[in-house]
């Protein structure tokens, strides 16, 4: 991903409201594996799942 979609993704994540991002980040990890079962995010936090899900909901909204 270019610097120049991260930083697209991170402003249009900024603008939306707390309650939407939640329910984003929610529904992505409903859909996504388990964290336990990929050894590379084991010791993600909420913040750090959330943050993944929306750059990736974004992203594909994008495209």
């Amino acid at each position: 991903m270019s610097a120049t979609i991260r930083e697209e993704l991170h402003q249009q994540i900024d603008r939306l409201p707390d309650d939407i991002v939640e329910k984003i980040a929610n529904f992505t990890r409903l859909i996504s594996p388990e964290p336990n079962d990929i050894p590379e995010y084991s010791n993600w936090q909420d913040e750090d799942w959330q943050k993944f899900s929306l750059e990736n909901s974004i992203k594909k909204m994008i495209q």
